[in-house]
Order: structure tokens, then sequence, then C-alpha cells
């Protein structure tokens, strides 16, 4: 498996939109500047490594996270919204 934190992150970074210059990367900043998102990042990485999961629990868990912390990227037409 590939570094698995990376993989993470890679997500997180998708979610934002961070190639996007733009709110969503001080938002992205402000998100991993918080104790409880590094508490999130070990717990999620915790579950993968140690749980079965799919490839459809993955994508729930980020687009729960997009809903939550970057919802101006649910609206972007791409994804239908």
């Amino acid at each position: 498996m590939r570094c698995l934190p990376c993989i993470m992150y890679h997500g997180i970074c998708v979610c934002a939109q961070y190639n996007e210059v733009g709110e969503s990367n001080a938002a992205m900043a402000k998100l991993m500047a918080k104790p409880c998102c590094q508490e999130w990042l070990k717990r999620i990485i915790f579950l993968v490594k140690e749980r079965n999961y799919t490839s459809e629990s993955l994508i729930a868990i980020f687009e729960t996270l997009c809903m939550a912390v970057f919802p101006e990227g649910m609206t972007n037409e791409a994804n239908g919204g």
C-alpha cells in the first residue's frame, strides 16, 4: 500500500479543491491546523489499515468531509451541483 497518510492528505486536497487559488486554500490550512483534525486523521488511518474497507466507504468519508468543511466544492458543475 502506498503511503497512507499521503493518500489521506491527497483526498483532503481534492475536497478542498486545493489546486485553485482562493478561499479553499485558507480553509484547508485552517482545518489542518486544528488538533481535532490530526486526531481524526490518525483514527481514519488506523481504521483503513486495521479494518476492512471499500472504495465506497472512502468516498463516503471524503464526501462527508466536503459537505461539512468545503461545501462550496459540492456546488461545482463538474460534480452535478
